[in-house]
């Protein structure tokens, strides 16, 4: 790689890198993180580079920064040695960071991007996968090939829709029958179940790659999977491709995150005292970004574009509709929600500009205003614009605020409905919603607090004979629950919380209005969750069909 011009170098303040890890209890890792920057050190002779971790290995990131400051340099510019942008990215390097600053406040430390999975980083995955492909001698198509993209697992939504991103573009590139994302964390689909998927889908062999620089112990609990479902399926070829590591990509990748870096205006790239500034933290696509925040009224004149709203459905791709399949894979550009799974964003064209606009609790992404404003800007640029939410659009989903903006705008658009949360859930969870003999109706209601209040017809959510569904409840179960028993509620009736329905990670705690919040306490549920209340639960011991996860069932009489 032609290394850019830059002042680097020979400015008159002299600067330091200091490329930061995430360490590994591995020696091997933090060895091969080392070496790496010294092939990096290697192509940049004139600038004094050091490696550092967040934890397990030394040195850390204050130690590392000390050493070059030792060296005469002012200026610190500090790259993530990260894949992706998640919560190291976004917190525990810039709490380092200001750490070192609150120590040595004379220090000008700028905090540059994840690798991110541009081009080269694109070509290194691809580069290792076919070499893996290469050294089997079975002579198997492609076409007959799954590929499965295994990252982390993070808390963080735009960390894993990195990975499922990087499944979609190494399927388009390298034309395997299919490709998926997978993690080892707590977010699904976990590995074990992207390999038994892949062992229904009948393919006839199995590629693993793992979306780390370097193999720690993750890598080692994903081969030992690997290895578990290889003994068992003796008929399926089982490939474990290598870790991104030293590859020429990497290093080219991050020579242009440093000389960007170095480029950049102070006030938009300075490490500061509060880690969670946004400015200091880029995205991995700057064009992606730019669009998520640009959200003004300054607006093109009108084009040829429109929107689509789409409902994704609960999660499990396999419910999205034909139509809504349709959409997803010509679309320009995709403006998806927290509750979009990446096994759905990971059907999108490589092309298609994603754009994350999720909500979760007190944490939005972006304000509805500017959503609405943002779906008009890139219709007006002639886009083809798809507007992705979990579920039913419709159903506590705030689509009629979006297309009324747009219609006042007089944006074309549809409205494609998805299986919302309530039917979804229920059916995977084996709850009918109605029943002859026990429910002869069903209520949508949204558990969300206003105030700290929760405004609900109570009297008429307590009568007999039917079935309550709490849309966003996890937090408000425990007055849900009182208040429906203030108001009639007979205590014993039945109750369920789904957590992650229609997922791998689908789990359902059962009891009644009375135990269930002392269940939810005790279990410690993670939203998204639904809550089901009525005598229709305990159709659920006889008709539950899809259970991955553990079954928690307490029904306190």
């Amino acid at each position: 790689m032609p290394l850019p011009p830059t002042i680097l170098a020979n400015e008159a303040i002299k600067t330091g890198v200091v490329i930061c890890g995430h360490g590994s209890r591995r020696p091997t890792a933090t060895r091969g993180f080392a070496e790496l920057t010294d092939r990096l050190q290697a192509k940049l002779p004139g600038i004094d580079i050091e490696c550092a971790f967040m934890s397990l290995a030394e040195p850390d990131i204050p130690t590392a920064i000390a050493r070059l400051r030792a060296k005469g340099n002012r200026r610190v510019l500090a790259i993530p040695g990260l894949v992706f942008d998640g919560d190291h990215a976004r917190k525990d390097i810039p709490e380092a960071l200001a750490r070192y600053s609150t120590s040595d406040p004379e220090s000008d430390i700028r905090y540059g991007r994840c690798l991110g999975f541009e081009s080269r980083m694109l070509d290194a995955a691809g580069e290792r996968i076919l070499q893996a492909i290469r050294c089997s001698a079975l002579d198997i198509p492609l076409s007959k090939t799954l590929l499965i993209v295994v990252g982390s697992g993070a808390s963080n939504d735009r960390a894993n829709a990195g990975i499922a991103d990087a499944a979609r573009r190494l399927w388009q590139r390298l034309a395997p029958g299919w490709a998926m994302p997978a993690y080892v964390g707590a977010s699904p689909p976990s590995i074990e179940s992207a390999l038994e998927h892949a062992v229904r889908l009948g393919y006839l062999r199995i590629v693993v790659f793992p979306c780390f620089l370097f193999a720690g112990i993750l890598w080692e609990k994903i081969l030992g999977h690997c290895d578990a479902f290889a003994r068992g399926n003796p008929g399926i070829e089982f490939i474990k491709s290598r870790c991104l590591e030293d590859h020429p990509g990497v290093i080219d990748t991050l020579i242009e995150r440093i000389f960007e870096l170095s480029e950049a205006k102070d006030e938009a790239t300075r490490a500061t005292a509060d880690p969670s500034t946004p400015s200091i933290l880029p995205s991995d696509d700057p064009g992606l970004e730019s669009e998520a925040i640009d959200t003004g009224d300054a607006l093109s004149e009108p084009g040829a574009g429109e929107v689509s709203l789409v409902g994704a459905g609960p999660g499990d791709p396999d419910l999205l509709s034909v139509r809504a399949m349709r959409l997803l894979r010509c679309a320009d550009a995709i403006v998806y929600d927290r509750l979009v799974s990446s096994e759905i964003l990971a059907l999108a064209r490589p092309q298609a500009q994603m754009i994350y606009a999720g909500k979760r609790r007190a944490d939005h992404a972006l304000p509805q205003p500017d959503i609405n404003r943002l779906l008009v800007r890139l219709a007006r640029q002639g886009k083809r614009v798809l507007r992705l939410k979990g579920g039913d659009p419709f159903i506590f989903g705030r689509g009629g605020e979006e297309i009324a903006t747009l219609a006042d705008e007089r944006i074309p658009f549809q409205v494609v409905p998805g299986i919302t949360a309530a039917s979804g859930c229920a059916a995977y969870a084996g709850i009918p919603l109605t029943h002859r003999d026990h429910a002869h109706a069903c209520l949508f209601v949204t558990g969300n607090r206003k105030n700290e209040e929760i405004d609900l017809d109570w009297e008429a959510l307590s009568r007999p004979l039917q079935t309550v569904v709490v849309y966003m409840g996890l937090v408000s179960l425990p007055v849900i629950c009182t208040r429906l028993i203030e108001y009639g509620l007979a205590h014993e009736t039945p109750a369920a919380l789904v957590q992650r329905g229609t997922t791998a990670a689908q789990r359902v705690l059962t009891g009644t209005v009375r135990s269930l919040p002392a269940i939810v306490e005790r279990e410690r549920p993670r939203p998204p969750t639904l809550l089901i209340i009525g005598h229709v639960v305990r159709l659920r011991e006889s008709l539950a069909w899809f259970d991955p996860g553990k079954e928690i069932d307490d029904r306190g009489i």
